[in-house]
Protein backbone atom coordinates (compact mmCIF):
# COMPACT_ATOMS: atom_id res chain seq x y z
CA UNK A 1 0.00 0.00 0.00
CA UNK A 2 1.25 3.53 -0.79
CA UNK A 3 0.26 7.09 -1.62
CA UNK A 4 0.53 8.76 -4.99
CA UNK A 5 -0.70 12.04 -6.39
CA UNK A 6 -2.71 12.57 -9.51
CA UNK A 7 -0.33 15.40 -10.44
CA UNK A 8 3.29 14.37 -10.04
CA UNK A 9 5.72 17.28 -9.36
CA UNK A 10 9.49 17.20 -9.84
CA UNK A 11 11.76 17.81 -6.82
CA UNK A 12 12.43 21.46 -7.66
CA UNK A 13 8.67 22.13 -7.73
CA UNK A 14 8.29 20.65 -4.27
CA UNK A 15 11.14 22.82 -2.98
CA UNK A 16 9.64 25.92 -4.58
CA UNK A 17 6.21 25.16 -3.13
CA UNK A 18 7.67 24.71 0.35
CA UNK A 19 9.55 28.02 0.14
CA UNK A 20 6.41 29.79 -1.12
CA UNK A 21 4.29 28.41 1.71
CA UNK A 22 6.86 29.51 4.31
CA UNK A 23 7.09 32.96 2.74
CA UNK A 24 3.30 33.39 2.74
CA UNK A 25 3.12 32.38 6.42
CA UNK A 26 5.90 34.81 7.43
CA UNK A 27 4.30 37.69 5.54
CA UNK A 28 0.91 36.94 7.08
CA UNK A 29 2.25 37.21 10.65
CA UNK A 30 4.93 39.88 10.06
CA UNK A 31 3.07 42.60 11.94
CA UNK A 32 2.22 40.25 14.79
CA UNK A 33 5.92 39.65 15.55
CA UNK A 34 6.00 42.39 18.21
CA UNK A 35 2.61 41.51 19.70
CA UNK A 36 3.13 37.84 20.57
CA UNK A 37 6.02 36.16 22.29
CA UNK A 38 8.46 34.32 20.07
CA UNK A 39 7.18 30.80 20.87
CA UNK A 40 3.55 31.77 20.21
CA UNK A 41 4.49 33.62 17.03
CA UNK A 42 6.38 30.57 15.73
CA UNK A 43 3.37 28.38 16.58
CA UNK A 44 1.09 30.60 14.52
CA UNK A 45 3.48 30.56 11.59
CA UNK A 46 3.77 26.78 11.80
CA UNK A 47 -0.01 26.31 11.84
CA UNK A 48 -0.37 28.54 8.80
CA UNK A 49 2.34 26.54 7.00
CA UNK A 50 0.52 23.29 7.82
CA UNK A 51 -2.82 24.69 6.61
CA UNK A 52 -1.35 25.86 3.30
CA UNK A 53 0.50 22.58 2.83
CA UNK A 54 -2.77 20.65 3.42
CA UNK A 55 -4.53 22.72 0.77
CA UNK A 56 -1.77 22.00 -1.74
CA UNK A 57 -1.90 18.27 -0.98
CA UNK A 58 -5.68 18.18 -1.46
CA UNK A 59 -5.42 20.02 -4.78
CA UNK A 60 -2.90 17.43 -5.97
CA UNK A 61 -5.53 14.65 -5.41
CA UNK A 62 -3.74 12.01 -3.35
CA UNK A 63 -4.58 8.39 -4.17
CA UNK A 64 -4.00 5.42 -1.92
CA UNK A 65 -2.69 2.36 -3.74
CA UNK A 66 -3.49 -1.13 -2.54
CA UNK A 67 -1.99 -4.23 -4.09
CA UNK A 68 -4.40 -6.23 -6.23
CA UNK A 69 -4.91 -9.91 -5.48
CA UNK A 70 -2.25 -11.96 -7.10
CA UNK A 71 -3.54 -13.11 -10.50
CA UNK A 72 -2.32 -16.37 -11.86
CA UNK A 73 -3.13 -15.57 -15.47
CA UNK A 74 -4.83 -18.97 -15.68
CA UNK A 75 -8.63 -18.95 -15.57
CA UNK A 76 -10.78 -21.97 -14.79
CA UNK A 77 -14.49 -21.79 -15.65
CA UNK A 78 -16.85 -23.48 -13.20
CA UNK A 79 -20.10 -24.16 -15.05
CA UNK A 80 -23.07 -25.13 -12.87
CA UNK A 81 -26.28 -26.72 -14.13
CA UNK A 82 -29.05 -24.22 -13.29
CA UNK A 83 -32.05 -26.13 -14.67
CA UNK A 84 -35.20 -27.01 -12.76
CA UNK A 85 -34.05 -30.58 -12.19
CA UNK A 86 -31.39 -29.21 -9.83
CA UNK A 87 -34.16 -28.16 -7.43
CA UNK A 88 -35.19 -31.79 -6.93
CA UNK A 89 -34.39 -33.28 -3.51
CA UNK A 90 -32.00 -36.16 -3.21
CA UNK A 91 -33.47 -39.56 -2.50
CA UNK A 92 -31.77 -39.71 0.93
CA UNK A 93 -32.52 -36.25 2.26
CA UNK A 94 -34.31 -32.93 2.01
CA UNK A 95 -31.46 -30.95 0.48
CA UNK A 96 -31.83 -30.18 -3.21
CA UNK A 97 -29.17 -30.93 -5.80
CA UNK A 98 -28.69 -27.19 -6.23
CA UNK A 99 -27.90 -26.77 -2.54
CA UNK A 100 -25.43 -29.63 -2.78
CA UNK A 101 -23.77 -27.92 -5.74
CA UNK A 102 -23.51 -24.61 -3.88
CA UNK A 103 -21.95 -26.35 -0.86
CA UNK A 104 -19.55 -28.21 -3.13
CA UNK A 105 -18.31 -25.01 -4.79
CA UNK A 106 -18.01 -22.98 -1.57
CA UNK A 107 -16.57 -25.75 0.59
CA UNK A 108 -14.35 -27.72 -1.76
CA UNK A 109 -13.81 -26.43 -5.28
CA UNK A 110 -13.12 -22.79 -4.45
CA UNK A 111 -10.57 -23.51 -1.63
CA UNK A 112 -8.92 -26.21 -3.75
CA UNK A 113 -8.50 -24.19 -6.96
CA UNK A 114 -8.31 -20.52 -5.98
CA UNK A 115 -4.65 -20.70 -4.90
CA UNK A 116 -3.48 -21.73 -8.36
CA UNK A 117 -6.20 -20.45 -10.69
CA UNK A 118 -8.50 -17.50 -11.23
CA UNK A 119 -12.08 -18.76 -11.00
CA UNK A 120 -15.12 -17.58 -12.98
CA UNK A 121 -18.59 -19.01 -12.44
CA UNK A 122 -21.24 -19.62 -15.11
CA UNK A 123 -24.84 -20.86 -14.91
CA UNK A 124 -25.94 -23.23 -17.69
CA UNK A 125 -29.59 -23.89 -18.51
CA UNK A 126 -31.37 -22.80 -21.70
CA UNK A 127 -28.42 -20.45 -22.22
CA UNK A 128 -25.05 -19.72 -20.65
CA UNK A 129 -24.50 -16.67 -18.43
CA UNK A 130 -21.76 -15.56 -16.05
CA UNK A 131 -22.73 -15.14 -12.39
CA UNK A 132 -20.94 -13.35 -9.53
CA UNK A 133 -21.15 -16.29 -7.09
CA UNK A 134 -22.86 -19.60 -6.54
CA UNK A 135 -25.55 -17.82 -4.49
CA UNK A 136 -26.94 -16.37 -7.74
CA UNK A 137 -28.13 -19.83 -8.85
CA UNK A 138 -31.90 -20.30 -8.78
CA UNK A 139 -32.65 -23.51 -10.65
CA UNK A 140 -35.15 -21.78 -12.98
CA UNK A 141 -33.93 -23.01 -16.36
CA UNK A 142 -36.37 -25.00 -18.48
CA UNK A 143 -33.62 -27.15 -20.02
CA UNK A 144 -30.04 -28.30 -19.44
CA UNK A 145 -28.18 -27.41 -22.60
CA UNK A 146 -24.88 -28.68 -21.26
CA UNK A 147 -23.71 -29.60 -24.74
CA UNK A 148 -24.17 -26.01 -25.88
CA UNK A 149 -22.37 -24.75 -22.76
CA UNK A 150 -19.36 -26.98 -23.39
CA UNK A 151 -19.24 -25.95 -27.05
CA UNK A 152 -19.33 -22.24 -26.13
CA UNK A 153 -16.60 -22.68 -23.54
CA UNK A 154 -14.44 -24.65 -25.97
CA UNK A 155 -14.62 -21.77 -28.46
CA UNK A 156 -13.62 -19.26 -25.77
CA UNK A 157 -10.82 -21.54 -24.58
CA UNK A 158 -9.47 -21.67 -28.13
CA UNK A 159 -9.08 -17.89 -27.89
CA UNK A 160 -7.06 -18.29 -24.68
CA UNK A 161 -9.76 -17.21 -22.23
CA UNK A 162 -9.83 -20.42 -20.16
CA UNK A 163 -7.41 -23.24 -19.42
CA UNK A 164 -9.96 -25.73 -18.07
CA UNK A 165 -13.63 -26.18 -17.23
CA UNK A 166 -15.32 -27.81 -14.26
CA UNK A 167 -18.89 -28.93 -15.00
CA UNK A 168 -21.19 -29.40 -11.99
CA UNK A 169 -24.49 -31.11 -12.86
CA UNK A 170 -26.93 -33.80 -11.86
CA UNK A 171 -26.51 -35.32 -15.32
CA UNK A 172 -30.07 -34.65 -16.53
CA UNK A 173 -28.91 -32.94 -19.73
CA UNK A 174 -31.17 -32.07 -22.66
CA UNK A 175 -28.28 -32.09 -25.13
CA UNK A 176 -25.28 -34.46 -25.32
CA UNK A 177 -21.75 -33.35 -24.51
CA UNK A 178 -19.83 -32.95 -27.80
CA UNK A 179 -16.92 -35.40 -28.18
CA UNK A 180 -14.68 -32.79 -29.81
CA UNK A 181 -13.90 -30.14 -27.19
CA UNK A 182 -10.71 -28.83 -28.76
CA UNK A 183 -7.99 -27.99 -26.23
CA UNK A 184 -10.43 -27.49 -23.33
CA UNK A 185 -10.13 -30.08 -20.55
CA UNK A 186 -13.57 -30.70 -18.99
CA UNK A 187 -13.84 -32.13 -15.46
CA UNK A 188 -17.41 -33.25 -14.69
CA UNK A 189 -18.53 -33.29 -11.06
CA UNK A 190 -21.82 -35.01 -10.30
CA UNK A 191 -24.25 -33.96 -7.59
CA UNK A 192 -27.21 -35.88 -6.27
CA UNK A 193 -27.72 -39.37 -5.00
CA UNK A 194 -26.03 -42.24 -6.80
CA UNK A 195 -28.27 -44.37 -8.99
CA UNK A 196 -30.91 -43.53 -11.55
CA UNK A 197 -33.77 -41.28 -10.49
CA UNK A 198 -37.25 -41.78 -11.90
CA UNK A 199 -38.75 -38.60 -13.32
CA UNK A 200 -41.06 -37.77 -16.20
CA UNK A 201 -41.19 -34.29 -17.68
CA UNK A 202 -43.16 -32.24 -20.21
CA UNK A 203 -41.32 -29.19 -21.53
CA UNK A 204 -40.96 -26.82 -24.51
CA UNK A 205 -44.71 -26.57 -25.13
CA UNK A 206 -45.33 -24.27 -28.11
CA UNK A 207 -48.19 -23.45 -30.47
CA UNK A 208 -48.10 -22.06 -33.98
CA UNK A 209 -49.75 -18.81 -35.10
CA UNK A 210 -53.45 -18.62 -34.24
CA UNK A 211 -54.14 -15.05 -35.34
CA UNK A 212 -56.51 -16.22 -38.10
CA UNK A 213 -59.98 -17.09 -36.86
CA UNK A 214 -61.07 -20.74 -37.08
CA UNK A 215 -57.64 -21.81 -38.27
CA UNK A 216 -55.94 -25.02 -37.16
CA UNK A 217 -52.74 -24.73 -35.16
CA UNK A 218 -49.88 -27.12 -34.43
CA UNK A 219 -49.16 -27.63 -30.74
CA UNK A 220 -45.89 -29.39 -29.94
CA UNK A 221 -44.33 -30.57 -26.70
CA UNK A 222 -41.25 -32.51 -25.63
CA UNK A 223 -41.83 -35.51 -23.34
CA UNK A 224 -38.83 -36.84 -21.42
CA UNK A 225 -38.21 -39.80 -19.15
CA UNK A 226 -35.17 -39.45 -16.90
CA UNK A 227 -35.40 -43.11 -15.95
CA UNK A 228 -35.55 -46.22 -18.09
CA UNK A 229 -37.29 -46.98 -21.36
CA UNK A 230 -41.09 -47.02 -21.07
CA UNK A 231 -44.40 -46.38 -22.78
CA UNK A 232 -46.63 -43.74 -21.17
CA UNK A 233 -49.98 -42.11 -21.89
CA UNK A 234 -49.69 -38.47 -22.90
CA UNK A 235 -52.85 -36.36 -22.64
CA UNK A 236 -53.85 -33.10 -24.29
CA UNK A 237 -56.38 -31.05 -22.35
CA UNK A 238 -58.35 -28.07 -23.63
CA UNK A 239 -59.46 -25.83 -20.74
CA UNK A 240 -59.08 -28.80 -18.41
CA UNK A 241 -61.04 -31.22 -20.62
CA UNK A 242 -59.09 -34.17 -22.12
CA UNK A 243 -59.40 -34.18 -25.91
CA UNK A 244 -56.51 -36.47 -26.92
CA UNK A 245 -54.88 -39.44 -25.15
CA UNK A 246 -52.10 -41.29 -26.94
CA UNK A 247 -49.42 -43.78 -25.90
CA UNK A 248 -45.87 -42.54 -26.42
CA UNK A 249 -42.73 -44.65 -26.38
CA UNK A 250 -39.99 -42.91 -24.37
CA UNK A 251 -36.38 -44.07 -24.86
CA UNK A 252 -35.33 -42.98 -21.33
CA UNK A 253 -31.91 -41.68 -20.33
CA UNK A 254 -33.21 -38.08 -20.57
CA UNK A 255 -33.80 -38.33 -24.32
CA UNK A 256 -36.77 -36.28 -25.44
CA UNK A 257 -39.60 -37.25 -27.78
CA UNK A 258 -41.35 -34.48 -29.70
CA UNK A 259 -45.14 -34.86 -29.90
CA UNK A 260 -47.39 -32.80 -32.20
CA UNK A 261 -51.11 -32.17 -31.83
CA UNK A 262 -53.49 -30.39 -34.23
CA UNK A 263 -55.86 -28.05 -32.37
CA UNK A 264 -58.51 -25.46 -33.24
CA UNK A 265 -58.69 -22.69 -30.61
CA UNK A 266 -62.00 -21.05 -29.79
CA UNK A 267 -62.97 -18.00 -31.84
CA UNK A 268 -64.71 -16.11 -29.05
CA UNK A 269 -62.76 -16.96 -25.89
CA UNK A 270 -59.23 -17.65 -24.73
CA UNK A 271 -58.08 -21.28 -24.54
CA UNK A 272 -55.60 -23.01 -22.25
CA UNK A 273 -53.99 -26.15 -23.63
CA UNK A 274 -52.20 -28.53 -21.27
CA UNK A 275 -50.04 -31.54 -22.07
CA UNK A 276 -49.44 -33.93 -19.18
CA UNK A 277 -47.97 -37.33 -18.52
CA UNK A 278 -48.98 -39.73 -15.77
CA UNK A 279 -47.00 -39.93 -12.54
CA UNK A 280 -44.45 -42.75 -12.34
CA UNK A 281 -44.10 -44.96 -9.23
CA UNK A 282 -41.40 -43.48 -6.99
CA UNK A 283 -41.09 -40.30 -9.05
CA UNK A 284 -39.09 -37.56 -7.34
CA UNK A 285 -41.51 -34.79 -8.27
CA UNK A 286 -44.70 -34.36 -10.28
CA UNK A 287 -44.31 -30.61 -10.66
CA UNK A 288 -42.84 -31.01 -14.16
CA UNK A 289 -45.31 -33.65 -15.40
CA UNK A 290 -47.44 -31.06 -17.18
CA UNK A 291 -47.01 -27.87 -19.13
CA UNK A 292 -49.62 -25.35 -20.30
CA UNK A 293 -49.87 -22.66 -22.95
CA UNK A 294 -52.36 -19.80 -23.03
CA UNK A 295 -53.94 -18.97 -26.39
CA UNK A 296 -55.81 -15.65 -26.54
CA UNK A 297 -58.94 -15.33 -28.64
CA UNK A 298 -58.18 -14.27 -32.22
CA UNK A 299 -60.56 -11.33 -31.83
CA UNK A 300 -62.90 -9.84 -34.39
CA UNK A 301 -62.45 -10.56 -38.10
CA UNK A 302 -60.18 -8.19 -40.01
CA UNK A 303 -62.12 -5.79 -42.31
CA UNK A 304 -60.91 -5.71 -45.93
CA UNK A 305 -62.14 -3.45 -48.74
CA UNK A 306 -62.06 -4.61 -52.38
CA UNK A 307 -62.60 -1.93 -55.04
CA UNK A 308 -63.08 -3.25 -58.60
CA UNK A 309 -62.94 -0.88 -61.56
CA UNK A 310 -64.75 -3.39 -63.74
CA UNK A 311 -65.92 -6.97 -63.34
CA UNK A 312 -63.01 -9.31 -63.80
CA UNK A 313 -62.27 -12.99 -63.36
CA UNK A 314 -59.14 -12.68 -61.24
CA UNK A 315 -60.45 -10.32 -58.59
CA UNK A 316 -63.89 -11.95 -58.56
CA UNK A 317 -62.16 -15.20 -57.68
CA UNK A 318 -60.09 -13.37 -55.04
CA UNK A 319 -63.22 -11.79 -53.56
CA UNK A 320 -64.96 -15.15 -53.22
CA UNK A 321 -61.86 -16.70 -51.67
CA UNK A 322 -61.44 -13.93 -49.11
CA UNK A 323 -65.15 -13.93 -48.28
CA UNK A 324 -64.95 -17.62 -47.32
CA UNK A 325 -62.20 -16.84 -44.77
CA UNK A 326 -63.97 -16.45 -41.42
CA UNK A 327 -61.05 -14.37 -40.17
CA UNK A 328 -61.87 -11.64 -42.69
CA UNK A 329 -64.84 -9.30 -43.04
CA UNK A 330 -64.90 -8.34 -46.73
CA UNK A 331 -66.68 -5.36 -48.30
CA UNK A 332 -66.78 -5.17 -52.11
CA UNK A 333 -67.33 -2.23 -54.49
CA UNK A 334 -67.73 -2.99 -58.23
CA UNK A 335 -68.14 -0.21 -60.80
CA UNK A 336 -70.95 -1.28 -63.13
CA UNK A 337 -71.25 1.62 -65.58
CA UNK A 338 -73.16 4.93 -65.78
CA UNK A 339 -76.78 5.89 -65.30
CA UNK A 340 -78.96 8.06 -67.53
CA UNK A 341 -77.32 11.20 -66.14
CA UNK A 342 -73.84 9.94 -66.94
CA UNK A 343 -72.96 9.29 -63.29
CA UNK A 344 -71.02 6.14 -62.39
CA UNK A 345 -72.97 3.39 -60.66
CA UNK A 346 -71.62 0.79 -58.27
CA UNK A 347 -72.53 -2.59 -56.89
CA UNK A 348 -71.80 -2.60 -53.13
CA UNK A 349 -71.79 -5.68 -50.93
CA UNK A 350 -70.66 -5.87 -47.30
CA UNK A 351 -71.53 -5.21 -43.68
CA UNK A 352 -74.73 -3.21 -43.18
CA UNK A 353 -72.93 -0.82 -40.84
CA UNK A 354 -70.37 0.16 -43.52
CA UNK A 355 -72.09 -0.09 -46.90
CA UNK A 356 -73.90 3.31 -46.67
CA UNK A 357 -70.50 5.03 -46.81
CA UNK A 358 -69.52 3.08 -49.95
CA UNK A 359 -72.38 3.96 -52.32
CA UNK A 360 -70.22 6.59 -54.07
CA UNK A 361 -67.61 3.99 -54.97
CA UNK A 362 -65.14 4.75 -52.17
CA UNK A 363 -65.25 5.61 -48.44
CA UNK A 364 -66.19 9.26 -47.99
CA UNK A 365 -63.91 10.13 -45.06
CA UNK A 366 -60.54 9.14 -43.66
CA UNK A 367 -62.21 7.61 -40.61
CA UNK A 368 -64.37 5.36 -42.81
CA UNK A 369 -61.34 4.28 -44.86
CA UNK A 370 -59.14 3.81 -41.79
CA UNK A 371 -61.69 1.35 -40.38
CA UNK A 372 -60.28 -1.22 -42.85
CA UNK A 373 -57.01 -3.05 -42.38
CA UNK A 374 -56.33 -3.68 -46.08
CA UNK A 375 -57.52 -2.38 -49.44
CA UNK A 376 -57.40 -4.38 -52.68
CA UNK A 377 -57.74 -2.48 -55.97
CA UNK A 378 -58.67 -4.51 -59.06
CA UNK A 379 -58.59 -3.15 -62.62
CA UNK A 380 -58.46 0.44 -61.39
CA UNK A 381 -57.79 3.08 -64.03
CA UNK A 382 -56.28 6.47 -63.31
CA UNK A 383 -59.53 8.44 -63.61
CA UNK A 384 -61.59 6.30 -61.25
CA UNK A 385 -60.29 7.83 -58.01
CA UNK A 386 -60.26 11.54 -57.33
CA UNK A 387 -57.25 13.43 -56.04
CA UNK A 388 -58.81 13.55 -52.56
CA UNK A 389 -59.42 9.80 -52.61
CA UNK A 390 -55.82 9.19 -53.67
CA UNK A 391 -54.63 11.40 -50.80
CA UNK A 392 -56.75 9.41 -48.35
CA UNK A 393 -55.36 6.15 -49.75
CA UNK A 394 -51.81 7.42 -49.37
CA UNK A 395 -52.49 8.39 -45.76
CA UNK A 396 -54.08 4.97 -45.22
CA UNK A 397 -50.80 3.31 -46.14
CA UNK A 398 -48.26 5.77 -44.74
CA UNK A 399 -50.01 6.93 -41.56
CA UNK A 400 -52.50 4.25 -40.60
CA UNK A 401 -50.18 1.43 -41.72
CA UNK A 402 -52.86 -0.29 -43.79
CA UNK A 403 -52.10 -2.86 -46.45
CA UNK A 404 -52.58 -2.06 -50.15
CA UNK A 405 -52.63 -4.54 -53.04
CA UNK A 406 -53.34 -3.96 -56.72
CA UNK A 407 -54.33 -6.58 -59.30
CA UNK A 408 -55.81 -6.66 -62.80
CA UNK A 409 -54.31 -5.93 -66.21
CA UNK A 410 -56.11 -2.58 -66.57
CA UNK A 411 -54.40 -1.25 -63.45
CA UNK A 412 -51.04 -1.52 -65.21
CA UNK A 413 -52.19 -0.73 -68.76
CA UNK A 414 -51.98 2.46 -70.79
CA UNK A 415 -54.79 4.09 -68.81
CA UNK A 416 -53.69 2.54 -65.53
CA UNK A 417 -52.08 4.02 -62.47
CA UNK A 418 -48.40 3.74 -63.37
CA UNK A 419 -46.96 7.23 -63.38
CA UNK A 420 -49.81 8.67 -61.30
CA UNK A 421 -49.85 9.51 -57.61
CA UNK A 422 -51.22 6.04 -56.90
CA UNK A 423 -48.44 4.44 -58.94
CA UNK A 424 -45.85 6.38 -56.96
CA UNK A 425 -47.53 5.14 -53.77
CA UNK A 426 -46.88 1.58 -54.93
CA UNK A 427 -43.22 2.45 -55.64
CA UNK A 428 -43.60 0.97 -59.13
CA UNK A 429 -42.22 2.34 -62.38
CA UNK A 430 -43.11 0.82 -65.73
CA UNK A 431 -41.54 1.37 -69.16
CA UNK A 432 -43.25 -0.64 -71.86
CA UNK A 433 -45.43 -3.72 -71.59
CA UNK A 434 -42.65 -6.02 -70.40
CA UNK A 435 -41.50 -3.53 -67.78
CA UNK A 436 -45.10 -3.16 -66.60
CA UNK A 437 -45.33 -6.88 -65.89
CA UNK A 438 -41.98 -6.79 -64.08
CA UNK A 439 -43.10 -3.75 -62.10
CA UNK A 440 -46.28 -5.51 -61.08
CA UNK A 441 -44.22 -8.45 -59.83
CA UNK A 442 -41.89 -6.11 -57.96
CA UNK A 443 -44.81 -4.49 -56.17
CA UNK A 444 -46.00 -7.91 -55.08
CA UNK A 445 -42.54 -8.83 -53.73
CA UNK A 446 -42.41 -5.68 -51.60
CA UNK A 447 -45.31 -7.02 -49.59
CA UNK A 448 -46.34 -3.87 -47.71
CA UNK A 449 -47.68 -1.97 -50.68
Amino acid sequence: MGIRFAYAWPAWAWAGAAALVLLIALVAYRQARGVFSTPRWLLLVGLRVLALALVIVILMRPVRLEPAPAATGRVVAIVIDDSRSMRLPDAQGIESRLQRAQQLIAGRLRPLLSADFDLRLFAAADSLREIPSEEALGGQGRASDLGGAVTAMAERAAAGEFVAMVLVSDGAASSPIPPDRGRLPVFPVGVGAAGSAVDREVRDLTISDVSVVDSLADLTASVVSHGGRETVDVRLLENGRPIVVRPVRLPGASQQVRERFRVSPSRSAATVYTVDVAEAPGELTTGNNRSSVFVPAPGRPHPVLIVEGAPGFEHSFLSRTLARDTGLDVDTIVRKGRNDRGEPTYYVQGAASRTPSLVDGFPRTRAELFAYEAVVLGNIEADQLTRDQLAMLQAFVEQRGGGLAMIGARSFGARGVIGTDLGRLLAVEGRGAGALNAAAGASTRQGTR
